[in-house]
């Protein structure tokens, strides 16, 4: 998964930059701007900006000297896209105030997420409730980002991080049976739940956004909204066939289901993915397998091909799942990767057809 960082510039005049001065014919100093996404590392699999997109920022002027009170900034403020200039506006302006000793920022994109109420100075945040369709992005909330004085004139990055997870379902032939071809002829994954709401209860020690409910912040809706997905809905890829010495390694596997985004949630073997295959010979004969369904909660993220290894029992905040379905003549093998940043860790588990 990617990460962006979200440059919040000082728009201001060269010669007010080089001097460090907040005189910008206006009392209380440097205009607070907003620039574009800058850089392509991120836990979002949003990759681009259409005009009018919009995200809400929060941010809060604080004093210090044993003087906790605060002075709201912005309070939900909506920042858009402007495609044509490749710029992020906002209004009314805001302007860096250098009677207050630092400021804190928090973000959410997209804009209007958030419940209705009050939000503390400290961005602890609960969002509405949402529906997870499947789309590239649902909810992406900021780390905490805290600017001094001295940094007032400087760039000040706000990292966003993705609240929901990413699932990819990738098909390959066991090399025992590398000179057969594989039809996919049907898959459905069943039982998502896709509705809930996200809660902020702290920042960790790198700033980033913690939950305590549910899966990692996550609390289902309080009546169960589930949905299925496969190739008809347009969430799976086309049903792949893997010829002759062909899909035996995970780089020539074939997609099932491609940059799904979803809810976290807990796995407890109701949510399944059923495959039905044939497998035709060098002889030319067809074999057609009777559907298999595979439990998520079985995928194995260690590597030990045993029934008694740690299961992937939820999908988090933040992470890309990649479950590998790699079929023999008699067995399907389930294996999975989750990525974090460029850390992958593979498993195996058996599933007898």
């Amino acid at each position: 998964m990617k990460r962006y960082f979200l440059i919040v510039a000082v728009a201001a005049t060269a010669l007010v930059a080089c001097t460090k001065t907040f005189d910008h014919n206006q009392s209380e100093g440097l205009t607070i701007g907003f620039g574009t996404w800058s850089d392509v590392m991120t836990k979002a699999p949003k990759t681009a900006f259409v005009d009018g997109d919009e995200f809400d920022v929060f941010g809060y002027k604080w004093m210090d000297a044993g003087t906790p009170a605060a002075a709201s900034v912005f309070e939900g403020v909506d920042v858009e896209y402007d495609a044509a200039n490749t710029k992020w506006s906002y209004s009314p302006l805001r302007y860096w105030d250098p009677s207050y000793d630092n400021y804190t920022f928090f973000a959410v994109w997209p804009k209007d997420i958030l419940a209705s109420g009050t939000y503390a100075q400290t961005g602890l945040f609960v969002t509405s409730e949402l529906t997870f369709d499947g789309a590239d992005e649902q909810l992406l909330i900021a780390q905490k980002n805290t600017v001094v004085k001295a940094n007032y004139n400087q760039v000040v990055p706000l990292v966003f991080k993705h609240m929901g997870a990413l699932v990819d379902i990738k098909v390959k032939k066991h090399t025992d049976i590398a000179s057969a071809e594989l039809v996919v002829t049907s898959i459905a994954l069943d039982n998502i739940q896709t509705k809930g709401k996200f809660t902020v209860a702290s920042y960790d020690g790198s700033n980033n956004p913690v939950g305590t409910a549910g899966v990692n912040g996550w609390e289902l809706a309080a009546t169960p909204v589930t949905d299925s997905y496969d190739e008809s809905n347009g969430e799976g890829a086309s049903l792949p066939t893997l010829a002759a010495s062909t899909g035996t390694t995970t780089g020539t596997a074939g997609e099932l289901i491609n940059s799904l985004v979803v809810m976290p949630q807990a796995l407890d073997g109701t949510q399944t993915l059923t495959i039905t295959y044939t497998l035709e010979d060098e002889s030319g004969i067809v074999n057609t397998y009777a559907p298999a369904a595979i439990g998520l909660d079985k995928f194995d993220n260690t590597d030990n091909k045993s029934n008694a290894s740690t299961f992937i029992t939820a999908w988090q905040p933040g992470y890309h799942y990649t479950l590998y379905v790699t079929i023999n003549a008699n067995a399907i093998e389930f294996s999975a990767s989750i990525a974090d940043w460029d850390v992958t860790t593979d498993g195996f588990h058996y599933l007898l057809n």
